[in-house]
């Protein structure tokens, strides 16, 4: 079985305040389910797994570079993921995908939202609302794979060495953490799926948005 290690989110932060760049990616039961082909698409329907999309899901896992962490939470598929791992000689150190649940359910999100650099958020249109970004590239909110030629331009073009990158792309932000790392490697992205979502007029998109704690979210 795989191992997680459950880092807080000031652990991250700590590495943004001390320089040290990285890209973190979360792989979920979505991403593990097209993977071992039980699903062609996310839950929600919002991404279709194609060939490419799944061979870059697998790159990410793969390739165990020291800048990319590599965060999982595995429910139905745990054991069969497991095992597919065990198979591709998988021997990463696994991060705790649900970092950014479980600050968003103790109302502290401000370790990232809040770092002395700029923010570039990269996410759907409803997204744009948000305050605390000092930029924004729209992506869009259904099969955001179609077009990551456009969006790498995009980040290229928007942000600059020394940023913090923040993402809510589904399993595009998968691979755009990993290009991040190996192709730019002087700033930070962060895969943040829709933890921000209820922030937005977009509301509650998800289960554990319900389960927050404090009456408001730290910004």
């Amino acid at each position: 079985m795989l191992r997680i290690n459950r880092f807080p989110l000031a652990w991250y932060r700590e590495r943004i305040d001390r320089g040290e760049t990285f890209s973190l990616a979360r792989i979920g039961d979505g991403e593990a389910g097209g993977i071992l082909q039980r699903v062609r698409s996310t839950g929600k329907r919002t991404q279709m797994f194609v060939k490419p999309l799944l061979a870059g899901l697998e790159r990410v896992i793969l390739d165990d570079r020291p800048d990319v962490f590599v965060a999982g939470r595995f429910g139905v598929y745990k054991k069969p993921f497991s095992d597919w791992c065990a198979a591709k000689r998988v021997s990463r150190e696994w991060h705790n995908a649900e970092v950014f649940v479980d600050a968003y359910v103790d109302g502290d999100l401000y370790p990232i939202t809040r770092v002395e650099r700029r923010i570039v958020l990269v996410g759907p249109r409803h997204l744009e609302s948000l305050g605390f970004p000092s930029a924004f590239i729209r992506i869009p909110a259904q099969n955001a794979f179609d077009v990551i030629g456009v969006t790498r331009r995009r980040i290229e073009t928007v942000t600059n060495p020394g940023d913090v990158i923040l993402i809510a792309g589904g399993p595009v932000a998968k691979l755009l953490a990993h290009w991040v790392a190996v192709e730019l490697g002087d700033r930070w992205c962060l895969d943040v799926g829709s933890v921000f979502d209820p922030l937005t007029l977009n509301g509650i998109t998800r289960g554990y948005h319900r389960k927050r704690k404090a009456l408001e979210v730290t910004l």
